[in-house]
């Protein structure tokens, strides 16, 4: 039995690391897309526009 605790634990620390890389890239690309939308405001609004528009006209 300790065996498959230390198995669950190392599993677990595992998972969690995945998970805090996956949150540290999430909130790199957050940061890339924040300074592309300041960097270039007309164009930021104009993909969203088309973006809107597509999927007014999908659904």
């Amino acid at each position: 039995m300790p065996n498959d605790t230390k198995s669950t634990s190392n599993l677990l620390d595992a998972q969690g690391e995945v998970f805090h890389q996956a949150a540290d890239q999430v909130h790199a690309a957050g940061d890339q897309i924040t300074d592309s939308i300041r960097r270039q405001p007309l164009t930021a609004a104009l993909i969203i526009f088309a973006i809107g528009y597509v999927l007014g006209k999908v659904t």
